[in-house]
């Protein structure tokens, strides 16, 4: 029965990637996932943050490879060696990753395919007419999670936690 649920539960979290396929498909764009492309985005500013502001050299050396892979849209190493381990920062992650999808939706970002991600991720934003107006919105969004996760990282930094890594 569990094992059926969880089944179940998969189908479902796998629904708003289903529409947003489907609206490239049938429109030629989609609303839905544009805002999905941000986290990689997020996490280069958190990493920059992490390896600028730590004072723990086994942090740095966690971070600033991790930072080099979010760049390319790699986020595990991040997230595995320093967000989940020290929570906060992980909690700074999500909530800067809304921030910057909420201004990507108020401003109605379309993107047109799924390709790259974090910085050849801001190619899908590109209309195939050769409008840009939808890649200058992610950038905007972008930005502005980006700068949220750095100041509030760097206010919020919890130099005991580093101990625990």
């Amino acid at each position: 029965t569990i094992l059926a649920f969880l089944a179940l539960l998969k189908k479902i979290l796998r629904l708003p990637l289903w529409l947003a396929l489907s609206n490239i498909g049938i429109n030629g764009f989609d609303y839905i996932m544009a805002s999905g492309g941000i986290g990689p985005m997020i996490g280069v500013a958190q990493g920059l943050c992490i390896t600028l502001r730590t004072r723990s050299k086994k942090v740095r050396d966690l971070a600033l490879p991790s930072f080099i892979s979010q760049v390319c849209g790699v986020g595990e190493p991040l997230m595995y060696s320093i967000l989940i381990p020290l929570k906060k920062p992980y909690v700074i992650n999500i909530l800067s990753g809304a921030v910057g999808g909420a201004v990507m939706g108020a401003l109605r970002t379309k993107i047109y395919l799924f390709g790259g991600s974090g910085i050849f991720g801001f190619a899908n934003y590109v209309n195939p007419t050769g409008d840009l107006s939808d890649l200058i919105k992610a950038l905007i969004g972008t930005g502005i999670g980006m700068l949220f996760c750095f100041i509030v990282q760097w206010v919020t930094y919890d130099f005991e936690a580093e101990k625990k890594l």
